[in-house]
């Protein structure tokens, strides 16, 4: 599937995103996490697009081309986000899907404006009251870092087996 580069010019500056599947298809935001940004999302990007959806994949602020300047908290992003819904996908509401840092985003987007969200996934950022609730810091200590568990090469085949 082929995903065309746009922009969306919103309060914060100009935001760069790829967009791909059915113009006509339930509008699907899709925010990556960190260290990521919309291209090595690809893969997954194109089985929602495949299966009649209206993808659209940001540089989230700090992510060039998009804006990179600061302010970089939950107001802020969020901010950015239903921004970008009202210009994309004004009028209907969106399903959204964040992974890691976006997942954060995306519970922030769901409380902030439900309204705007029919439905919402995220993907390696557990609930955070859930998540708060059974911290324990034996489980922190056995578990591996990000950096520990990442491999570039796999990452693509990993996420191809996501189903819609």
């Amino acid at each position: 599937m082929e995903f065309e580069h746009v922009t969306f010019d919103l309060p914060h500056g100009t935001f760069h995103a790829l967009q791909g599947g059915d113009p006509d298809g339930q509008p699907t935001l899709v925010l990556h996490g960190f260290p990521d940004h919309p291209p090595t999302a690809t893969p997954f990007l194109a089985e929602p697009g495949r299966r009649g959806r209206h993808v659209v994949a940001p540089w989230l602020r700090g992510y060039a081309p998009s804006p990179t300047a600061g302010p970089f908290d939950f107001a802020a992003f969020t901010s950015d986000v239903l921004a970008l819904i009202d210009r994309w996908s004004p009028g209907r509401a969106v399903e959204l899907v964040g992974h890691d840092w976006g997942g954060a985003i995306t519970y922030d987007a769901c409380v902030t404006a439900p309204e705007r969200i029919e439905r919402a996934v995220t993907l390696a950022f557990p609930y955070p009251r859930t998540f708060l609730s059974r911290w324990r810091l034996a489980q922190l200590r056995r578990s591996p870092s990000a950096a520990d568990e990442y491999d570039g090469s796999t990452t693509s085949r990993r996420c191809g087996h996501l189903s819609f």
